[in-house]
């Protein structure tokens, strides 16, 4: 085979595995779902959380040992989590319809600002 034939299927079979990473993980991240809404329950201990929303009545969530919890756009711990809070869950949705959690977003107070004071 000559080296520029070589170089052309290196080249080619390069940028056919790059595309095919860049498709399944934006595939991956197509299958998370998001629901915004008010803690009503919380138990760190079962991993079980439920929200309510504007849109919807009530729905339960799992969450696993390593869900992200995000405050302000930086690492939260899951113990700031409390009923009352406003959140965004990010989540997958099992065959067996249970919703498990990826990420929850606490999101800030009305009226406060990106700092925590009040206006």
């Amino acid at each position: 085979m000559s080296r520029l034939k070589e170089i052309w299927l290196m080249t080619a079979l390069f940028v056919t595995g790059t595309c095919l990473t860049i498709v399944s993980g934006a595939l991956a991240q197509a299958d998370l779902l998001s629901m915004s809404g008010e803690i009503v329950a919380i138990d760190i201990a079962s991993k079980t959380l439920s929200l309510k929303g504007e849109s919807f009545n009530q729905e339960e969530f799992v969450f696993e040992d390593n869900v992200k919890v995000l405050q302000g756009g930086d690492s939260a711990a899951l113990e700031e989590l409390a009923q009352g809070d406003q959140v965004t869950v990010w989540y997958r949705e099992e065959t067996d319809g249970q919703k498990v959690s990826e990420a929850i977003e606490i999101q800030a107070a009305e009226g406060a600002s990106p700092e925590g004071g009040n206006y």
